[in-house]
């Protein structure tokens, strides 16, 4: 189940800026390291002990990978680095100063996806006042 609550922001950039209303997910605790690996161990016939170094190696595998610019496909999705750059008006220009920000992205599979699209989930509204408009950064 995911859980929404009803706000009110204040829009300023667009074609109809103003105060409007949206649904917002109410963000639950994530679920602990511990607990995942509780969760495949119960669901597997690893030890949580097994799981955890499978998780502390496939961390070290993927850090390794992706500091080579390779990415790395799951059974659950791919990860793979992304960057940030600043345009420049010459080819001269570019350089590595011109990466902002060098960041791992994932793209979940077709499978995972599914798992999440609105038609599968349970969407539902909890009761709550609707927040003061927060301007939009």
């Amino acid at each position: 189940m995911i859980w929404l609550r009803k706000i009110k922001k204040l829009i300023t950039t667009g074609y109809n800026p103003g105060e409007k209303y949206m649904a917002q997910i109410v963000r639950t605790p994530n679920m602990s390291q511990d607990e995942l690996e509780q969760r495949i161990a119960n669901a597997t016939s690893m030890t949580a002990g097994d799981v955890s170094n499978a998780l502390k190696a496939f961390a070290y595998e993927l850090g390794m990978s992706v500091a080579n610019g390779r990415g790395v496909v799951t059974s659950v999705g791919t990860y793979q680095v992304q960057l940030k750059v600043k345009a420049v008006s010459t080819l001269e220009e570019v350089t590595t100063d011109t990466v902002e920000k060098i960041n791992i992205r994932f793209y979940p599979n077709k499978s995972l996806q599914k798992a999440y699209e609105k038609a599968g989930n349970h969407l539902s509204f909890v009761e709550t006042t609707i927040e003061e408009p927060v301007p939009v950064p």
